[in-house]
């Protein structure tokens, strides 16, 4: 259900474009997400730029086919306050603007628990999608300034570690995992747009940790045990693809065709009734490369696999490293491997030592990687499970930091621009940066 704040009809623009029947109306479920719909009398595409009171300004993502019937979905806007928003369109080239429309924002439906103390704003993005665990666990959006504008309730006891923005930027999908250490079934991807309304579940059995997208579905990490003597149950891991509806594809790749088990395991206890050998804890899509890079925790290494065959392409990092180390400290047990152009960066966990994040150059002919930076923990403490980085051109870094409950910024000399520390008790899992927010509304 829906209300009408606002509706008008614009005068023709310099290139003789009408818009008519703008209408600006609030989602009753996500009361800071609105949602601007008008006509035009020719084909155009469009979107949506938006400013507060306060100076925030930015523009949604743009239509990709040009249309006469538009319906822009406008999210990452405060909590009860006022914002003007203009809506603008494409012909000939040449970007048009419609007179403004103004409307106040209602309260963050499903405002979480736990919101941080902040410091600072964040410079490289203008929007952070991130999971949140403990007393409270959800997936929020957080703006430049730490504050939340949207939260997804968790109405379940699974634990949601993994949120991503889908690729049209209309659904918050979040992984639920339940008990992790137990390997239990059941787990499920939970998808709900930015308007609030909750698209179901896909089914990921034995899922753990991490999904991404894919050309054709979802692909996701999962548990492989096995009964091996003489040292009884042991897990390794396993990339499965689904499709939009959960069904099963294929299996992607599994270790146990890519390694023999050694017998040399984890002793982190995450698993409760095996041994823990390879931990596979992250996979990311990499359209450019159409490969699959993948993290594996125990082996210290970060695989990159062909997308349609799941052979092993190289591989940074380990014992059987492609690549040689010729300065600074290598990444171990490590999370959340980040390419950017020829940059890793890397959230390392270490072997029980101060964590950082780290950035390396690769030279792929060369066949090397040199570290470019490091930045440890603020907390100045082992983070033992997750973290996550996001490294800009610039050389901003954003960092979660697991159970530290440390959200962080640094420039790239490496000093703080922003801080958000969460209530004891709490922690940051995996996020997303967002430089766009908002776009076309998802088709009916």
């Amino acid at each position: 259900m829906w209300w009408i704040l606002a509706a008008c009809d614009s005068e023709p623009g310099p290139s003789a474009v009408t818009l008519d029947d703008v209408t600006l109306v609030w989602s009753e479920a996500m009361p800071t997400v609105a949602r601007i719909t008008f006509t035009t009398d020719v084909d155009v595409r469009s979107a949506v730029r938006v400013e507060g009171a306060a100076g925030e300004a930015w523009e949604t993502g743009w239509e990709v086919t040009p249309g006469r019937d538009h319906a822009i979905v406008v999210a990452g806007m405060g909590p009860e306050s006022e914002w003007t928003f203009t809506p603008v369109v494409e012909v000939d080239g040449e970007v048009i603007e419609s007179h403004p429309l103004t409307g106040t924002s209602g309260a963050v439906a499903g405002l979480s628990k736990a919101r941080p103390e902040v410091v600072g704003a964040m410079k490289s993005v203008p929007f952070v999608l991130q999971g949140l665990l403990g007393r409270d666990t959800s997936s929020v959006i957080f703006n430049a300034a730490g504050e939340e504008v949207w939260a997804s309730p968790n109405e379940t006891d699974a634990t949601l570690v993994r949120p991503r923005l889908s690729w049209d930027g209309t659904t918050v999908i979040s992984a639920s995992f339940g008990e992790q250490a137990a390997g239990a079934p059941g787990e499920e991807l939970f998808r709900i747009t930015l308007e609030g309304e909750a698209l179901g579940t896909i089914p990921t059995p034995d899922a753990h940790h991490d999904f991404t997208q894919s050309p054709d579905g979802f692909v996701y990490i999962a548990t492989d045990a096995r009964n091996l003597e003489p040292y009884g149950k042991v897990y390794g891991d396993r990339l499965v693809e689904v499709d939009a509806d959960g069904n099963v594809l294929r299996t992607v790749w599994d270790t146990w065709d890519q390694w023999t088990c050694d017998g040399v395991f984890s002793d982190d206890g995450f698993y409760k009734d095996g041994n823990d050998w390879t931990h596979v804890n992250s996979v990311e899509y990499l359209p450019e490369r159409d490969q699959f890079m993948v993290s594996v925790h125990n082996f210290h290494t970060v695989l990159f696999l062909d997308r349609e065959s799941g052979t092993l392409v190289e591989q940074i990092g380990g014992a059987d490293s492609d690549y040689t180390l010729t300065s600074g400290t290598a990444f171990q047990e490590f999370h959340s491997p980040e390419l950017v152009g020829d940059v890793l960066s890397v959230f390392d966990n270490t072997i029980a030592d101060t964590s950082s994040v780290r950035s390396y150059q690769i030279d792929g002919q060369a066949k090397t990687y040199a570290e470019l930076s490091s930045t440890p923990n603020p907390a100045e403490t082992y983070v033992a499970f997750l973290g996550d980085v996001a490294r800009a051109e610039d050389g901003t870094r954003l960092a979660s930091w697991g159970q530290s409950g440390l959200l962080t910024e640094t420039d790239p000399s490496g000093a703080p621009t922003f801080t958000a520390t969460l209530p004891m008790g709490n922690a940051f899992g995996f996020f997303v940066p967002l430089p766009i927010l908002g776009g076309p509304a998802p088709a009916d």
